[in-house]
């Protein structure tokens, strides 16, 4: 960085030398470098409650931003980085910042990132290599009204320092999204599905034979109380003399006592998993059966452990019951939907406009013969449409519904011969 080298070129060149990671990784995270060269324990100081807890039943971190105050020690231990070098990349990075060095001629700054969706962090797996996927976003400026598009891919493909690249793609975010609330309609009264669970949760209970077991110890239990009993009795009578028996006793009591723990955990986990499904399910049924068209980000989060994403999008969900979901759509069966609806709500758009008051004007107006040109003018007086769009959306239907008929006649103060066009002489006007 002292260097004027990029972050890029930092993790570049630590893997062409052959330095791993503290987790033995070959590669290193550009956020992980730009990481180090913020953190101030390199340096020997230590920020005290960087992170808080705000959550202590579910231990949920969070950078603290004033909630709990923070300790800065100087010389807290030795230096990595010699303090003033540490220094001078931070002024090195701000001076990037305010220089907007790294951004190219022409480009503006992205805006504030604030679609992306927050429930895949750390959710997101490549179904190719297992890696963990990562957020991507592309801002479009090129046209009048610049638009955002969110993807989903996985680190190992996007890190182009890598010999060995990830052979996947980016994937939508739009279409995650719809992948999973396609998912919430399937399982939605799905009889197999309610019998994976269920199967899932006997094999949970506990067996006749354990039953008998846990029978048995707990009958082992008494007799070893009982045993218990009259040994402490019997060394009160004779001063301590069978502390030793006592101690043996006693041990086995507590081995006895960890092998019912187990089954009652077992009993407490299946109560606690059918409750929570049932919380769940209750959840997929209002969501599903509702209006609401957003992501149910929360039900995702509580309902998914994890989830797969293969290169030509069929996702694998990982439930929290140990099961496993496979949607065997892909992304090109979401284009074709998408495509279709699109097709749809152009037909009724068109069909609306077709039975609107401009179009019933429009007949009235026609009622004598009319030039092209003479009809642009008089719809663009109603709403701003192309002369294209009134010839294949307007004209030419009301041609097939025998509204209209067209002729070529000279136009008006010339000899040049143009269509024009007239309601045919049966059309009624409702009054």
């Amino acid at each position: 960085m002292l260097k004027g080298k990029t972050v890029n070129k930092i993790c570049e060149e630590l893997a062409q030398d052959g330095i791993k990671t503290v987790t033995g990784k070959d590669y290193w995270n550009p956020k992980s470098v730009m990481a180090m060269l913020t953190n101030e324990v390199y340096k020997g100081d230590f920020l005290f409650q960087k992170h808080v807890t705000v959550d202590t039943l579910q231990s949920k971190v969070i950078r603290n931003q004033g909630e709990e105050p923070q300790y800065y020690v100087e010389n807290h231990h030795e230096a990595i980085i010699k303090p003033k070098d540490w220094d001078r990349v931070q002024d090195i990075l701000e001076e990037r910042k305010r220089n907007k060095g790294f951004i190219k001629d022409g480009h503006q700054k992205y805006e504030k990132d604030e679609m992306k969706n927050e429930a895949f962090i750390e959710k997101l797996y490549c179904g190719e290599c297992g890696y963990l996927m990562g957020h991507r976003r592309h801002v479009e400026r090129r046209w009048k009204n610049p638009f955002e598009t969110h993807f989903w891919v996985c680190c190992r493909h996007d890190q182009r320092y890598r010999q060995e690249r990830c052979d996947t793609r980016r994937i939508r975010q739009d279409y995650l999204e719809w992948n999973f609330i396609h998912f919430l309609n399937q399982i939605h009264d799905n009889l197999n599905f309610k019998n994976d669970v269920l199967h899932w949760f006997n094999r949970l209970e506990l067996s006749e034979e354990e039953k008998q077991e846990r029978t048995a110890l707990q009958e082992r239990v008494e007799i070893q109380n009982q045993a218990l009993y009259s040994t402490v009795e019997e060394g009160i009578h004779d001063n301590g003399q069978n502390t030793q028996l006592v101690d043996q006793l006693t041990e086995e009591l507590v081995e006895l006592h960890e092998r019912l723990k187990h089954f009652s955990e077992r009993e407490r986990r299946v109560e606690q998993e059918v409750n929570m499904l049932k919380e769940i399910m209750k959840k997929v049924k209002k969501y599903v059966e509702g209006t609401s068209e957003d992501f149910p980000e929360e039900l995702f989060q509580e309902f998914i452990s994890r989830a797969e994403v293969c290169k030509d999008g069929k996702v694998t969900y990982h439930l929290i019951f140990e099961l496993e979901q496979e949607m065997p759509e892909t992304y090109d069966d979401y284009v074709e939907i998408k495509r279709q609806q699109k097709k749809q709500k152009t037909k009724e758009k068109h069909e609306a406009l077709l039975n609107g008051p401009e179009v019933e004007e429009l007949l009235v107006f026609c009622e004598e013969p009319k030039a092209v040109k003479e009809i642009v003018d008089f719809m663009n007086e109603r709403m701003v449409i192309s002369d294209s769009h009134i010839f294949q959306v307007i004209l030419r239907p009301l041609m097939r519904q025998e509204k209209l008929e067209r002729f070529k006649a000279p136009e008006k103060g010339g000899t040049r011969e143009v269509f024009h066009y007239q309601i045919c002489k049966d059309v009624g006007f409702a009054e």
